[in-house]
């Protein structure tokens, strides 16, 4: 019976130990950059296509990569669940600058609004943790996206 008890307590320390953190509201304040490394994605998704699939591919993601290293995608995150989201580029006319809002969730990582313009469409229906100095993108079920997290932009 002890040792089942102690079993119990060693697996509960455990996992709550695992469990992410609740991210701080102070340390997610400011500005962030989002980058989506396509290159490294796809390299990595390659190694299941075939030879017909490659080529559709390869032709298809130096023109994407392209667009996204022209546009910069920045939130800027404020206090009590709001942000600003700013779209720039050089297809941009004026630097979209929209108010979005964000929030806390069970898991203990965040969760953005998406946004959608006439210009430009960011889908963040991903959760959100605070790891080191990056905000990393994970799918609902938990599955890391490791091509797709943001940066702190440097005042």
């Amino acid at each position: 019976m002890n040792k089942k008890i102690l079993i119990m307590i060693a697996l509960l320390s455990l996992s709550y130990n695992v469990m992410a953190q609740k991210i701080n509201e102070k340390e997610l304040m400011g500005s962030w950059h989002m980058v989506i490394d396509i290159d490294a994605a796809i390299k990595e998704s390659e190694k299941d296509l075939n030879l017909f699939e490659k080529m559709l591919v390869g032709s298809v993601s130096g023109f994407v990569d392209q667009v996204l290293e022209m546009v910069d995608i920045t939130i800027e995150f404020l206090p009590k669940g709001k942000a600003l989201l700013t779209v720039d580029g050089p297809d941009v006319q004026e630097k979209e600058v929209t108010e979005l809002t964000w929030r806390h969730d069970a898991s203990g990582g965040i969760t953005i609004d998406d946004y959608e313009s006439d210009q430009a469409q960011v889908d963040f229906d991903s959760i959100w943790r605070l790891e080191g100095d990056r905000l990393q993108s994970y799918e609902a079920d938990g599955t890391l996206e490791k091509h797709v997290y943001m940066i702190r932009k440097e005042k």
